[in-house]
């Protein structure tokens, strides 16, 4: 029977109808799954997650999936923004499984004995496709595997449990840190992040791209504080911000920055923001303006805190935790144009700006219409159109 309707969680409540025996994160559902020996199904995501809502449209409101999920498992719903002590101990399992970082929503099967998992991965589809199993014939093989392998599943439990503790052995009381143990791993780290970088188009690896703000502040640090300055990590932090801040990944009319783009250039992105991102970004982009002056950057520090001023703060002073990125029940419906609509709102010498600005001339970029993004430097195109720069810069506010 499912458990969630009297939760406070705005996610949970969201699958109270589910044919699933949703039980929350709790002594009672993990006595049960050790009295029944069931192993149990954990699944974690937030009230905004898009790839969320699909899997519980496609599985979780399916009754026959549900009834698969019911015999084979005892199911938790977890709230991340609620619980995110239990989303960080099962993403850092994902990531020591799958040698790969999770996301959300975040799929893990647990021994009920240890709470370990022993298998995990995030989004499943309903039937099989972008290269992944289909979700049920997922739960019948898991089910199997849990029956049968035992021993072998025991044994990786031994031993995720070992490199869990050593990623969380805390310093002893009055222990001195070793200054150079440190400087050896941020030396790894920067040269990592150097081998990750995208010389091209900024950011560190390929599609889908995320922001990766911490490794940003992390190569800022490094140039900051070297005895010999790393021009290099300057660069990579100073270009990354440049391109996000041009691209799609960034709102040019609200303000804010998406989660991640889908594609390498920052054009497309997946339409959620997240107060947690917009936070960190924020912060970054002001500690690179405190280097110098930068009119992209302060733009995206002015407009990026007045987006959080004006649409994230609640009546009762609290900040909401995110956007999604279905509106109306459409991906990004908001944030996409068609020419016709910008013609009628713009005068003659305010369309030619933004038409010549984010390539409104050019094909449609998303499901035919357009999102926002700068195919050139505004400086390139106010020469472009022969104009003045305050005279430009009026038509395009």
């Amino acid at each position: 029977m499912n458990q969630l309707a009297g939760e406070t969680s705005p996610y949970l409540r969201q699958h109270a109808d589910n044919p699933v025996d949703w039980h929350p994160w709790g002594e009672t559902a993990i006595a049960l799954a050790r009295a029944e020996e069931r192993p149990i199904l954990l699944s974690i995501g937030y009230s905004a997650c898009h790839w969320c809502h699909v899997m519980a449209r496609e599985s979780f409101e399916d009754a026959a999936t549900a009834e698969v999920m019911n015999d084979g498992f005892v199911c938790i719903k977890v709230d991340r923004e609620e619980r995110p002590d239990v989303d960080r101990v099962y993403q850092l399992g994902h990531r020591l499984l799958n040698r790969q970082g999770g996301g959300w929503p975040l799929t893990a099967f647990l021994d009920p004995a240890t709470l370990l998992p022993f298998f995990s991965g995030t989004y499943f589809p309903h039937q099989p496709r972008y290269g992944l199993p289909g979700f049920p014939d997922l739960l019948r093989r898991l089910g199997e595997a849990f029956g049968g392998q035992r021993e072998a599943i025991a044994k990786q439990g031994k031993q995720l449990a070992q490199a869990l503790a050593t990623l969380n052995v805390p310093a002893a009381a009055g222990e001195k840190t070793d200054e150079p143990e440190l400087g050896a791993l941020a030396a790894a780290a920067r040269k990592q992040l150097g081998e990750a970088y995208d010389a091209t188009a900024g950011g560190f690896g390929s599609a889908p791209k995320f922001p990766m703000p911490a490794a940003l502040e992390r190569l800022l640090r490094h140039w900051a504080g070297g005895a010999k300055q790393d021009r290099e990590a300057l660069n990579m932090v100073t270009a990354t911000l440049t391109q996000m801040a041009r691209g799609g990944v960034y709102d040019h009319l609200g303000g804010g920055f998406f989660r991640y783009a889908t594609d390498r250039e920052w054009r497309i992105p997946h339409f959620e923001k997240m107060l947690h991102d917009n936070g960190v970004l924020l912060g970054l982009a002001a500690d690179v303006l405190a280097l110098g002056r930068d009119p992209l950057f302060e733009g995206v520090v002015r407009e990026t805190a007045g987006w959080l001023m004006r649409e994230m703060q609640a009546p009762d002073g609290g900040y909401c935790a995110a956007l999604a990125a279905d509106s109306e029940g459409e991906e990004g419906r908001f944030y996409l144009w068609r020419r016709t609509a910008v013609k009628r709102l713009l005068n003659e010498d305010e369309h030619l700006v933004a038409e010549t600005l984010y390539g409104l001339d050019k094909p449609a970029n998303f499901a035919g219409r357009w999102h926002l993004h700068r195919r050139d430097a505004w400086r390139a195109v106010v020469e472009r159109l022969y104009l003045t720069p305050d005279d430009a810069e009026r038509h395009l506010e």
